[in-house]
């Protein structure tokens, strides 16, 4: 789950997204190296890039298909949960700042 911050408290964390991008990709079996820090997006309302504490790792191939498709539907195609997946890496993130 993603924190909703006013916008100026949200987390920002180049060292966090850098290791997100070392990670594999969230979809099972995907075997991509092209990853991308994912902001995962909570609610209505896409204008506001989240905190990047909830980022997940997407190949870019995902990630426009995420994108394509929508989140609600690229979550149940690949039966994720993209916010749970960014809390616990969030939790795990040796170096969040």
């Amino acid at each position: 789950m993603g924190l909703l911050l006013p916008k100026t408290e949200r987390l920002r964390s180049p060292r966090h997204k850098a290791w997100i991008r070392t990670l594999p990709c969230s979809v099972p079996y995907c075997r991509s190296r092209d990853i991308e820090a994912h902001h995962v997006r909570e609610g209505a309302g896409t204008a506001i890039k989240p905190s990047d504490s909830s980022c997940t790792p997407l190949c870019f191939l995902h990630h426009q298909e995420g994108h394509r498709v929508g989140w609600r539907t690229f979550e149940a195609r690949y039966q994720l949960d993209l916010s749970a997946i960014a809390a616990r890496l969030w939790a795990e993130s040796e170096t969040p700042f």
